[in-house]
Order: C-alpha cells, then structure tokens, then sequence
C-alpha cells in the first residue's frame, strides 16, 4: 500500500494514533481530573520555585503541552470523522476502535479488500494532512475531498 507523500514510520506512527483514539481520550480526562482533584498547594508559604497560586498551578498544569498534543491528536482525528462518509466512518470504528481484521470490516461494510485499503490509505492521509504531516497534492486531495478545519 502506497501512502502519497507519507514516509512508512509517518504512517505507522499516524495509524497507531487512530488506533489509539479511544484511550488518548481517556488518559486526556483522567488526566484532567487527577489535575483537578490534587491538593492545593501552601498559600502561606513562600514557594520555593514555581507558583503559590494553587489555581494557576492548575491551570498550567491543564495547559501542559502532553495534554495539549493529546487534544491536538484527537482534534485531528475527530475532524476527519466527521467530514467522513458513514461507510468510511464505520471503517474507523471497526477496523481502528473495535480491531477487527481487515477481511471481517470489508465483509461487515460490503466491500473488496483492495476497496477497503484504499479507504484506509484515505483516512490516514486525511488524518496526517490535518496534522500537518502533508501537503495538498496527495491522492485524495486531487480527488477534491479537502479537510474542513473548525475555527
């Protein structure tokens, strides 16, 4: 399979995080609450190094960049989702969330195999497109299908 301007580590590596979609967004909330639910810090005492504000310690904490690049990954993948068919939709949830093997999705959605790889190399170029990991000019970009991005 054939992923225009995707080297095959991109494209592991962006498959992976579509695959993993379901738990980034897990750890992004229990992230958040265990940020949230953590003892204050010592108001009275001066702070050794960082800040005395309990509530703008937090809020930085919620602002760190790993649950940033979480929410930007998922951001990514939520946008493609959306602007995707349902039968493409159903694609990612089958073959990417729920893990079944590619002749059973291709069985449950009606399609060949070969019809079937090409709707994932779409999705993954769609996906690393709206990262960022590619340019206009791909396949799917010259066949019109563009990613809207939400302000």
């Amino acid at each position: 399979m054939r992923f225009e301007g995707l080297s095959p580590d991109k494209r592991a590596a962006i498959e992976r995080e579509i695959r993993n979609y379901p738990l980034t967004k897990t750890l992004i909330k229990e992230r958040r609450q265990e940020i949230l639910d953590s003892g204050s810090l010592k108001v009275d005492a001066p702070p050794r190094s960082g800040l005395s504000d309990p509530t703008c310690g937090k809020a930085m904490k919620l602002c760190s960049e790993d649950i940033a690049e979480m929410e930007w990954v998922c951001s990514a993948i939520e946008d493609v989702y959306r602007v995707s068919s349902k039968e493409t939709q159903r694609v990612i949830e089958l073959y990417y969330w729920r893990s079944l093997r590619h002749y059973e999705v291709a069985y449950e959605i009606g399609v060949s195999e070969r019809t079937l790889r090409r709707m994932r190399e779409e999705i993954v170029s769609m996906v690393a497109y709206r990262m960022g990991a590619i340019r206009p000019g791909t396949a799917w970009w010259r066949r019109g299908r563009p990613v809207p991005v939400q302000q």
